[in-house]
């Protein structure tokens, strides 16, 4: 039963990555008239890129950074502060790929001239890996659970995730403006059309699901 349990669950998340990737690909056909070859051999870097954008792993690849965030001067308190514009989103290979910095502390892009943004992008620590149940119970296809056996315990919102957080632009005069208030955050992918011309755009994170750090895997802006 256990072996049963284990392969479905492996066999439903790669349904969810394929389904995902043949929705995404049926999009860019139906928008440039093309057919399925003519995504493949036509569109499949922007496929990719989009996939990884959604925060979809596409393994052995690397997500685009755009060149306002490549561009930009990066604050943030943590040694690995790179890692935020690394196009890697999850830990990989024993490498976290992520910052945890302090509740409260700002992580900030500035720019060397005001410019417009119209996105932002945030890749929350969700603890994909976690390893957190009962010895007997360790198993990482039990994060997506496709049935629920009595007696389970229950599930929980991981505690290394921000629950609270802010996005705020810095405007040329030198104000701040709150372009995001989360509170109660359950998502790990977070995106933020904006529209306006800033110096700066600073993320700070407020309060976790428990955690003593922030950890976040990507910040992008664009």
């Amino acid at each position: 039963v256990t072996h049963t349990a284990m392969s479905s669950t492996r066999v439903m998340a790669t349904c969810a990555t394929l389904g995902q990737a043949v929705g995404t690909a049926a999009a860019i056909a139906a928008r440039d008239g093309l057919t399925p070859r003519g995504v493949y051999e036509q569109r499949i870097a922007e496929l990719q890129q989009t996939l990884m954008d959604d925060d979809c792993y596409l393994p052995f690849r690397k997500r685009a950074i755009p060149a306002l965030t490549r561009n930009a001067a990066l604050a943030c308190d943590s040694p690995d502060a790179e890692n935020l514009r690394n196009g890697l989103d999850r830990a990989l290979n024993g490498a976290y790929n992520g910052v945890a910095v302090p509740l409260g502390s700002a992580i900030a892009y500035t720019f060397p001239a005001p410019e417009h943004v119209s996105r932002v992008r945030v890749v929350l620590d969700s603890d994909l890996n976690r390893d957190t149940l009962p010895e007997c119970e360790r198993r990482r296809e039990r994060n997506m659970l496709h049935n629920r056996p009595l007696g389970w315990p229950d599930a929980y919102v991981p505690t290394t995730l921000l629950r609270s957080f802010c996005i705020e632009g810095i405007r040329p005069d030198g104000t701040a403006e709150t372009l995001l208030d989360a509170q109660d955050n359950h998502r790990r992918l977070i995106t933020l059309e904006v529209d306006g011309v800033y110096t700066a755009i600073r993320l700070i994170p407020l309060i976790t699901w428990g955690d003593a750090a922030a950890r976040v895997f990507s910040f992008d802006v664009q």
